[in-house]
Formats: structure tokens, sequence, C-alpha cells
């Protein structure tokens, strides 16, 4: 036997050798239980046992916060229920006094509309008056009307009386400069004169007062008839 026959045969017989090495440590292995891998096994599951503990304890805590959350929440929601009825029945009754308020407004601007002086053409531009209002030294009552006259006797303004013993604001309305055959109002300058409608009488009562109209002034004046 040559040379080569005798190293491929040294050969084959080591593989085989190592061969029956190898496979007696993968069955030995096998029937133990053993990671191959070793220590590797760490690195591919690197939760330690402690970890692990902390994460079941943390499960068990926050399941605790949960159902402890949940009851909670349903104390809150008994308590948020009653505290969001109790709000939804007093906001109710604020809209409806709102409400009531709003129509009692109109009821009541509806009652005070002027039924003695009848104001027909207001313009866009006005001045204001207010102030005390009596009537033979009585404080006007509430329904009583005043009104107030251009130089040319045209009437320019009409307040019904909302609080006994004054009036105002009493809008006395300008005059319409675009309409030239028409008087609707005063110019600045205009002396005003005004005159009550005495409601529980039934009376007109002139008043001696008078007052300068400027345009877009608010001007208070006492009267007195």
């Amino acid at each position: 036997m040559d040379f080569r026959s005798k190293f491929v045969l040294v050969l084959v017989i080591s593989l085989l050798v190592i061969n029956s090495f190898v496979l007696v440590f993968f069955i030995k292995k096998s029937i133990t239980g053993e990671s191959i891998l070793g220590d590797d096994t760490e690195l591919k599951n690197p939760i330690s046992i402690d970890e692990n503990k902390e994460i079941e304890t943390q499960s068990i805590d926050e399941g605790s916060i949960g159902s402890s959350g949940s009851s909670s929440s349903g104390g809150s929601g008994s308590s948020g229920g009653s505290s969001s009825s109790g709000g939804g029945g007093f906001g109710g009754g604020s809209d409806n006094e709102q409400e009531n308020g709003q129509e009692n407004e109109q009821e009541q601007e509806e009652e005070l509309k002027p039924v003695y002086f009848k104001l027909i053409s207001p313009t866009s531009k006005w001045a204001d008056f207010y102030g005390s209002l009596t009537i033979d030294n009585e404080p006007v009552q509430i329904g009583d009307e005043i009104a107030a006259f251009d130089p040319q006797g045209n009437l320019c303004g009409v307040f019904v009386v909302k609080n006994e013993g004054s009036y105002g604001f009493l809008h006395v309305y300008a005059d319409d400069d675009t309409t030239l055959s028409i008087d609707e109002g005063a110019v600045s300058g205009d002396k005003i004169t005004f005159k009550v409608f005495d409601s529980s009488k039934n009376e007109n009562r002139t008043i001696d007062d008078e007052a300068i109209w400027q345009v877009g002034e608010i001007t208070r004046i006492n009267l007195s008839a």
C-alpha cells in the first residue's frame, strides 16, 4: 500500500472517530435535556428570574389598580351622574329663567309701547336725554309717556316710563337731509321742548324745561310738569 492510500485511510478513520464523538455528545445532551448552546441560552432569554418576579408583581399591582379604578370610577360615575343631573337641573333652571326673563322683557316692551304719542319717522341719527321726571311734584309712574318736539312742533322722540320717577334714554331723532320736503326731526342747535302724558289721569301736560339738541350727545336734564 502506497503512502497516499495510507493517508486516505487514516483520514477516513479520523473522521469516523470524530463523528462518533460528536454523535455521542448530541445523544448525551438530548438524554440529559441540557442545552447544547450552554451559556448562550442566557443571551437568548435576557429576562432574569428577578425581573420575572418584578413583572409578575407589576401585573398584580396593575390588576389591583384596575379593579379599584373600576370601582372608583363606578363611584365617581354615580356621583358624577348625580352632580351632572343636578347641574343639568340647575342649568335648565337658568335657561328657563333666561327664557322667562326674555319673555317678560318682550311683554314689558309690548306693554310699554306708546299709546298717546305716535312717532312716525325715526331716522338714523339722534341725541339722548335722561333724568328725573315729575308731574305736580309727584314722580311719574310706569307707563307714562314723555315726548320731544323740534322748534317746528314736529314729534321727534317718545319714551315710555319704565322706572318710577325717571325717564331715559329718550332718543330724539335728527332731521333727514335727503327729504327736503319733510321735517322729521331736529338739527344741531335746535331747542327741544317736551310734553308728558299722565296715563293715570289721561292728561297731556306741557313741560316748561327746554334742551339744546346736538347730534350724538347724551344730556341729563331733570324735567317737571
